[in-house]
């Protein structure tokens, strides 16, 4: 079985590749919340997510997704875009913070709670990207949205990608943030197991090795920090099946069946197949951010805000 340290870069691969933030120079916190338990899940679940599904299982500021889990949200702004956007493992949608006010001056801006992550319920039986993505698709659905750019984060760009299929006409880019660097990788039995059983063993040491790895030495402290303690501070079950869920699945397919512009933004921290990228996507363009950890839209938000408006006004 490999150690604890000898598994931490293929954790860092695999996710790499794959509440009210405030923020100032000096402070990165995130305020508890007090909201109460999601419902429990309906005994009637639907094949896929359609229009009246979603308006017969809306409360405020949640849908139903396919498999009855309460997705919750929150939404901003009203202009003719729509923007997306969906955070990675073990975050939620506070990581947007820095982005969302912002972007809201010019757009709607939707960002959601996968399952097990913030708000969002964890009653789910079977996790896999594919559910995740019915997840976005159920609030896009659900909020009757057109012209969306889907923007995902880390394991969030696998799920946007996934969801692209499911919208439609709905759709007009993806942009994928700091993910998706070898989407042919596949990961051997051994390694994911012998991650899990770390995991089992010492889940808080074991996330907070790996997540500390993601940043590099020019990455803000505060943002290092805050982002180490609050993933290392999430739901193991989630986290676990989450990461699962991830190492089994293959975005090839859905890549090369993408009908939409897909741009991706990534640090340089690891490497990203650009060419594999290019030859697998029909309309694809890559932008790189330098001397910058795996929290991209934290780490450098005016620089990525940046990029991402290049990216939705193109």
């Amino acid at each position: 079985m490999l150690s604890r340290l000898g598994t931490v870069p293929a954790i860092v691969i695999l996710v790499a590749t794959a509440g009210f933030v405030i923020w100032s120079y000096r402070d990165f916190t995130l305020p508890s919340s007090d909201s109460d338990d999601p419902p429990a899940a309906s005994d009637s679940i639907p094949n896929a997510i359609d229009a009246n599904y979603a308006e017969a299982h809306a409360v405020d500021n949640a849908f139903r997704s396919a498999d009855g889990v309460w997705i919750y949200y929150d939404e901003q702004g009203d202009g003719e875009q729509t923007l997306v956007l969906v955070h990675g493992w073990n975050c939620d949608r506070t990581y947007w913070q820095l982005q969302r006010d912002f972007l809201a001056e010019r757009y709607r801006v939707v960002t959601i709670d996968l399952a097990g992550h913030g708000e969002s319920g964890d009653n789910r039986t079977v996790w896999s990207i594919d559910a995740f993505a019915d997840d976005v698709a159920s609030v896009i659905v659900g909020l009757d949205l057109d012209n969306v750019t889907l923007v995902g984060h880390s394991m969030g760009g696998n799920v946007v990608v996934a969801a692209a299929a499911k919208l439609n006409d709905r759709l007009e880019r993806v942009v994928a943030v700091d993910t998706l660097r070898q989407p042919d990788k596949t990961f051997p039995p051994a390694v994911v197991s012998a991650t899990l059983d770390n995991l089992d063993a010492d889940y808080t040491g074991t996330v907070t090795s790996f997540v500390r790895s993601m940043f590099v030495e020019s990455s803000p402290p505060a943002v290092r920090d805050f982002v180490i303690r609050d993933m290392a501070s999430s739901p193991p079950a989630v986290g676990r099946a989450a990461l699962l869920a991830l190492a089994a699945h293959n975005p090839m397919p859905q890549l090369a069946a993408l009908t939409v512009p897909m741009i991706v933004i990534n640090s340089d921290y690891l490497p990203t197949d650009v060419d594999l990228l290019s030859q697998t996507v029909t309309d694809f363009r890559y932008v790189e951010m330098p001397a910058i950890g795996h929290f991209v839209m934290l780490e450098d938000p005016v620089a990525f805000t940046n990029h991402l408006l290049d990216a939705v006004s193109r």
